[in-house]
């Protein structure tokens, strides 16, 4: 309801990006925890929107939100579905890695349906939800007992067996400690200049740990069912597009591809039999790059995004770009070109097997701002004993070890942490809009992606389209 008040204020001031007919809408992108905010905060809306036609809400002063497309990036949804995949994506990914032993992995997705094991906790959360805490305000002290106890469980037997292995549940790929993406605007959100700018009276902090334990304290994480919000919003004519990188462990897209299965089949109709029977087609990301793969059928799309962990955009930019323009514009996720979406399907295999194997491991860059996520022990005692040396937010063993960029200009003025210079680069680039593939570009090619021609491409939409952008990490 806080967002739905803040969209209110926005469009309010803002008038030029409020969307008043169909042909101009606001599309909401989640990420992660943003599995269950994403279709709670659409739902929500659509019934805002309702109460607001049947008068029960006034019309002058507020706005409906026309909600065009729904898009998931690596999110958790629903741990009835994507609990069992966590063993499974520990041990029999597409990249060839055994992350622990087959034996603790058989143990893990035991638990999960075993009696009164993870899948028979969660079910009871759920129905206790419904027959004693049915408006899911999370203030009856039982239901909250319940609903947490599921969580635990299902997180201590099934997900975290996975921690043996040292790596990060955000990317396979990387040991612990992993520091990718960097933590770079950490110290831009923490600059004076910048807090002024925007009016905070406070420093930025990554997490608040008041707001994890409410939560957990909840259940939050398992309370809702949100499969058959996600079915109704396609049904209502909304676009919905999962979009998931692959080596992701934490909501991997394992568990993702299962979700959208679960969405079609909630939803019914045609979905039910043609989005399973759609192929999965190429991402065509350039002339020369496949980023991935998509199954879509008319408004529902589930892409598989090629090396990316969790935050899709970091890795694959370009790529993602592509997606999220392609979602919004209601084209096909996999070539870009304007389709019927009421008989679209795309066409190949039934399952998406490409297999490679993983890079190597990145080494750590230690963080000041975010030292239990980025620093290893070492590190961790320099900065306690007060060795090394801190430039621009990063740890050094001595300041010998970090180089001036050739091209520089002084750090924020104020910041205590920011000594010696930062690089500061700037291009003008004429805007070409969406990428649009007339072939198929050899698979074996591959093209070095950066994030030039994703901003311009971004520059480009967001002087076209009103967009919400929402994130939440888990």
């Amino acid at each position: 309801m806080a967002i739905w008040h803040m969209l209110q204020g926005f469009l309010g001031s803002f008038p030029q990006y409020r969307p008043n007919s169909t042909s101009v809408g606001v599309h909401l992108f989640a990420e992660s925890y943003g599995g269950k905010y994403g279709p709670a905060f659409a739902t929500l809306w659509q019934k805002q929107n309702r109460l607001r036609s049947n008068g029960t809400l006034p019309r002058n002063g507020t706005f409906d939100i026309n909600l065009a497309s729904l898009g998931i990036v690596n999110g958790c949804v629903d741990d009835l579905i994507q609990m069992p995949y966590y063993p499974i994506m520990a041990v029999n990914n597409t990249f060839g890695l055994t992350a622990i032993n087959p034996t603790r992995a058989k143990l893990a997705s035991a638990s999960f349906t075993a009696s009164g094991g993870c899948r028979d906790l969660l079910r009871q959360c759920r129905a206790a939800v419904a027959s004693q805490d049915p408006e899911n305000d999370g203030d009856v002290a039982v239901v909250n007992s319940i609903c947490s106890n599921a969580y635990s469980n299902c997180n201590t037997n099934v997900l975290q067996p996975y921690f043996d292995a040292g790596r990060s549940v955000y990317d396979i790929a990387h040991l612990l400690p992993d520091s990718y993406p960097a933590s770079t605007y950490l110290e831009y959100l923490n600059t004076p200049d910048f807090q002024a700018a925007i009016g905070s009276p406070v420093n930025y902090t990554e997490t608040n740990y008041q707001v994890v334990n409410a939560f957990t304290s909840t259940g939050d994480y398992e309370r809702q069912a949100l499969i058959p919000d996600i079915a109704t919003l396609l049904n209502s004519g909304i676009r919905v597009g999962f979009m998931y990188g692959d080596r992701d462990y934490i909501c991997n897209w394992l568990g993702g591809e299962a979700i959208s299965l679960a969405v079609a089949q909630q939803a019914g109709g045609s979905y039910a039999t043609l989005f399973p029977a759609a192929g999965y087609a190429p991402i065509i990301t350039n002339t020369s790059y496949i980023g991935g793969v998509v199954r879509q059928y008319g408004n529902l799309s589930f892409s598989r995004i090629y090396d990316a962990g969790h935050a899709v955009p970091a890795y694959q930019p370009e790529t993602a770009f592509e997606v999220f323009a392609r979602i919004m514009t209601g084209t096909s996720v996999s070539t870009g070109e304007i389709i019927n979406l009421s008989v679209y399907n795309t066409t190949g295999p039934l399952n998406a097997t490409h297999t490679t194997s993983l890079p190597a491991s990145p080494t750590n860059t230690c963080w000041l701002r975010n030292i239990g996520i980025t620093c290893n022990d070492n590190q961790k005692n320099m900065i306690i004993a007060n060795q090394g040396a801190i430039i621009n937010g990063v740890l050094y063993s001595a300041s010998s070890d970090w180089s001036s960029p050739s091209s520089t200009v002084t750090a924020a003025a104020g910041n205590p942490t920011a000594t010696g210079s930062v690089t500061v680069t700037t291009t003008t680039q004429v805007l070409t809009g969406f990428f649009t593939a007339t072939s198929t570009p050899s698979p074996t090619k591959k093209k070095s992606l950066g994030a030039r021609s994703h901003a311009s491409a971004v520059t480009g939409l967001l002087l076209s389209l009103p967009i919400l952008v929402i994130s939440f990490l888990l």
